[in-house]
């Protein structure tokens, strides 16, 4: 019976063992169930995961506390903490913890599987020099302590420690059950990361997107990017504050500040001299980035002003410093701070360096689009001067006073003069620019070319004189009239280029800055070109003097040949006589006084022998015959000396006879023929210059043309054709076509007043003003409006243009368009009709301040077409001065019937041509026509645009061309 008894107590006691493990097996794998529940839900916060694993990892381990640690190489943080009472967890917090042998974390370190220190008080590590581990007892009052570790691929990620406050070891199963726990957390760990790595590349290219758009949007203007720039790097890189530097050589200037602190940003605002720059000339010689963890411990933090700045104005700490470097040249450092010590990641530098390529492309497409617009303005100030010099031939006056104008406004200088020599002097011509400097040059007697001034170096053979500080120049100090200039006119930095005339000095042009910016290769370039037009003025001038002064001589030496003349009138009687003719034939006053008729005064010079002694009545009957009949002969006198006679009739009746002593002309014909071959050889030279200034306005015409668009934007719901034919070299009409988003094209047709060179420079600045508002995506009616205002502000010409400008909505049809005084369109339906639209037009653009401008609506159903032409259509005229005139043009149009759209405008011109049967065009004919085709089907994607145009962009850059063909 007791037997029974026992085995019953020990079977019992074996269900009770297996029921306590069957529970705790379900109550680990409830704990594991929810733990994955936690890290599912959890969206990467691993603080949530952390408490739970600890929370369930303490009840099933039977421990007081527990931590989670984060190992970052050299120390373990204490990241999460539960348990642990208050005075022991604000000691651990913030505290870098090292691990020395023998610790649990320090078994880890090692790689063991798990550290378990069974009496932490006995155990080797937790000695008086581990400060963390005497706390631990002394705060925590642990006496057994179980730690595993956070791994990932083998890489220590961290480590879960268990701590019991009275020295009872862990189990087997609960070391399990904390290293299955270990593995939860790296998966959360891992989950954490990959989704902190999405968000940071999402947010990294969500940034590069929106400094592309920046960059996109501000065509040439770097502010807005290089501040897009900062914001987007401080913020993805959690810095405090940025600065971007531009890189000039020997200066370093801030180019940006995004969040600089008021104090530090009021120090940046003068240039860094390279020496005092701390890591920026590093930078900038080894085109790598720079990584600073503290900058107050740095020894350049003592040494570099720049660097004792940021620290003590700007409460910088840690700095990263990345450079923009472009073929190999740096042009500027991105630069961010944080105000604590907490090194950039490396993710954080690989955006840093993306953003400053982002910043390389910005910087060139600024370059390019300021490399047109000089490239522009150069070409328009060459047309302008050669403009003045085609003008003002031999006056060069107007042609040095262009010429510097031009000079100093292409090249920023405030003031600028035009030289002659005389001898080793030079006097001053032209000038322009500081009234103060003007007026004193102006009083001043012409200068001497000393040695080592501009002047005297110029005369030594140096064609090009640049001087940044003409205070450090040594003529400065050397001679006092060149002092006074400089101090006067304020002259820091110039610019002197020589004119020469086959390597001789004939004097030169300079422009002068009043502040220390020495002027760049083009700007030298530009004032180089500048000089080579005023010697070819300089030339053109000299050989039209020449001439004219050839001419004069020629003028003096006929008046003074001594001809002899006398007029017989009608009834053939003396009429009149110069004192050359008496002296020349020696013929008494009272003879000539008696008015003899012409048979008498024959028969009186042959009484006098005159005629020699052959027969008299045979040579008197001769000259009476015919007196209307021109005759031309030559006599020998009674004193020897040969008469040149000749007889001109006069349409009055009557004639002249012209008596000249041919005697000393014979002598003088050598001296005529020299003369004359001198004559014309300065005509040969007039011709010359007149085929290069018609060379020089044909390049023009070849830009103005290049101008016009040379391709009318392809689209599936509308087709276009244009041309212009300019009736001289150069014209002032000209249309333009640009897609302002995929389905929105602006079209203008345009004629300004004037001819020639005024017309066409005008119309530039015209097709320039309206393509910059209407990229604005201003309406029709407002752009002319402000182009209007513009254009009476930089028009000194008053010249004014006739102008429509409309856009087509491919999507409706719709064209909303505004007439600025000029020819109202032509509506051409898909049936043949034409339609002439009636509206009246607003007032011509350029002359009238403050005019209103009205927006006008045309709705193109599919097939229907639109004409624009200018006045030269309507006024094309023939030999008989009949004009083409507008029924002819509606005829035209009307028979033209279903003519494909590049046929329309080749019959217009046709037909122009043949009623104007070969007489010269009086006025430029330009005409546009675009067709609707209707609007885009479901299935066509986009606008339709062949072009693939974005929103808000500029049209296509088209080669020249003076027709646009669809």
């Amino acid at each position: 019976m007791d037997d029974l008894s026992r085995v019953i107590a020990e079977l019992r006691q074996l269900l009770d063992e297996r029921t306590a493990e069957l529970n705790a097996a379900q109550a680990r794998e409830v704990a594991i169930t929810e733990v994955l529940e936690v890290i599912n839900s959890s969206s990467g916060d691993l603080a949530v995961v952390f408490d739970i694993v600890l929370d369930k990892a303490m009840a099933l381990c039977e421990a007081a506390y527990g931590h989670v640690w984060t190992y970052d190489g050299t120390f373990f943080h204490a990241t999460a903490l539960r348990g642990a009472g208050k005075l022991y967890a604000d000691l651990l917090s913030g505290m870098p913890v090292l691990a020395p042998p023998g610790t649990a974390l320090g078994q880890i370190l090692a790689g063991a599987a798990y550290g378990h220190v069974t009496d932490i008080r006995r155990a080797e590590g937790y000695g008086e020099d581990n400060r963390a581990g005497r706390a631990l007892i002394e705060l925590g009052g642990a006496r057994t302590l179980l730690g595993v570790p956070l791994r990932k691929d083998g890489v220590l990620l961290g480590a879960i420690t268990t701590y019991r406050q009275e020295v009872r070891p862990f189990t087997d199963k609960q070391i399990a059950l904390l290293q299955n726990f270990a593995t939860q957390a790296v998966i959360a760990m891992e989950n954490a990361r990959l989704l902190t790595d999405m968000r940071q590349a999402l947010d990294q290219q969500a940034a590069t997107v929106q400094v592309l758009g920046v960059i996109n949007s501000s065509p040439g203007h770097l502010a807005p990017v290089f501040d897009a720039i900062l914001e987007r790097a401080m913020r993805l890189c959690d810095a405090a504050f940025g600065i971007l530097w531009s890189d000039h050589g020997e200066r370093f200037h801030a180019a940006a500040l995004r969040g600089v602190p008021p104090a530090l940003a009021k120090f940046l605002t003068t240039p860094i001299e390279r020496a005092d720059s701390a890591a920026l000339g590093d930078i900038a010689r080894s085109r790598n980035y720079v990584h600073v963890a503290d900058l107050a411990a740095s020894e350049s933090h003592r040494e570099s002003p720049l660097r004792r700045a940021t620290v003590v104005l700007g409460g910088a700490r840690t700095g990263l410093a990345v450079p923009i470097v472009k073929d190999d040249a740096v042009l500027g450092i991105f630069v961010i701070y944080r105000q604590e010590v907490r090194l950039f990641t490396n993710r954080q530098i690989a955006l840093l360096q993306n953003f400053a390529a982002q910043a390389v492309i910005a910087i060139e497409n600024a370059r390019l689009i300021s490399e047109t617009r000089e490239a522009l303005e150069q070409q328009t100030a060459s047309a302008e001067v050669l403009q003045v010099i085609n003008t003002s031939p031999g006056d060069l006056a107007p042609v040095f006073d262009a010429m510097v104008e031009r000079a100093m406004q292409l090249c920023e200088a405030a003031t600028g003069a035009l030289w002659i020599r005389d001898g080793d002097e030079f006097r001053v011509t032209a000038l322009s620019g500081d009234p103060q400097a003007a007026d004193w040059l102006r009083k001043q007697p012409p200068f001497r070319a000393a040695p080592h001034t501009v002047m005297g170096r110029m005369l030594s053979g140096e064609d090009v004189v640049h001087i940044a500080d003409c205070r450090d120049d040594e003529p400065y100090r050397l001679y006092a009239r060149y002092r006074e200039l400089i101090d006067v006119s304020q002259c820091l930095t110039l610019l002197a280029v020589a004119l020469r005339k086959d390597d001789e000095l004939v004097g030169m042009i300079g422009i002068y800055r009043q502040q220390v910016r020495p002027f760049t290769t083009k700007q030298i370039g530009l004032l180089r070109s500048f000089a080579a037009q005023a010697e070819i003025a300089i030339e053109n001038a000299r050989l039209l003097e020449e001439v004219r002064q050839r001419q004069a001589e020629l003028r003096v030496t006929f008046d003074n040949m001594g001809d002899g003349v006398v007029m017989f009138d009608e009834h053939l009687r003396l009429a009149a006589w110069n004192r050359n003719f008496q002296e020349l034939l020696d013929i008494p006053d009272g003879l000539l006084a008696e008015r003899p008729s012409y048979a008498g005064y024959l028969r009186i010079l042959a009484e006098r022998g005159e005629f020699g002694t052959d027969d008299i009545e045979a040579e008197l009957s001769r000259r009476l015959e015919r007196t209307d009949r021109e005759i031309r002969l030559e006599r020998t006198r009674p004193d020897g000396r040969v008469i040149e006679v000749r007889r001109n009739s006069v349409p009055d009746g009557g004639f002249v006879l012209i008596y000249s002593d041919v005697t000393e002309r014979k002598q003088s014909e050598v001296e005529l023929r020299a003369a004359r071959d001198a004559a014309e050889a300065a005509l040969r030279d007039l011709k010359a210059i007149n085929h290069q200034i018609n060379e020089e306005l044909g390049v023009a015409r070849t830009l103005q043309q290049s101008i016009l668009p040379a391709a009318f934007p392809r689209h599936d719901c509308y087709q276009g054709h244009a041309l212009m034919r300019a009736a001289h070299m150069i014209g002032g009409d000209f249309y333009d076509v640009f897609c302002l988003d995929e389905d929105r094209l602006g079209i203008v047709v345009a004629d300004v007043s004037g001819k020639g060179v005024p017309a066409a420079l005008f119309m530039v600045l015209v097709r320039t003003v309206l393509q910059e508002l209407a990229l604005r995506d201003m309406a029709p009616g407002a752009c002319l409006a402000e182009a209007n205002r513009q254009l009476i502000m930089r028009n000194p010409l008053s010249l004014f243009v006739t102008v429509i400008y409309g856009i087509l909505d491919a999507r409706t049809g719709l064209f909303t368009y505004c007439s600025g005084g000029h020819v109202m369109p032509y509506l051409l339906r898909a049936g043949g009709r034409v339609e002439v639209v009636t509206a009246s037009a607003s007032p011509v653009v350029g002359l009238i301040e403050n005019a209103n401008y009205r927006d006008l609506m045309i709705t193109l159903k599919p097939g229907d077409g639109l004409l624009m032409v200018t006045d030269g259509v309507a006024e094309c005229f023939n030999g008989a001065g009949e004009a083409f005139g507008e029924e002819r043009l509606l005829a035209m149009l009307s028979s033209a019937g279903s003519i494909a759209i590049d046929g329309l405008l080749d019959t217009l011109i046709a037909e122009l041509d043949q009623f104007a049967a070969g007489t010269q065009a009086s006025d430029d004919v330009t005409a546009l026509v675009v067709r609707f085709l209707g609007r885009m089907t479901a299935g066509t994607p986009g606008g339709g645009s062949r072009y693939g145009i974005g929103r808000r962009r500029g049209p296509p850059s088209f080669p020249a061309s003076p027709r646009a063909p669809a």
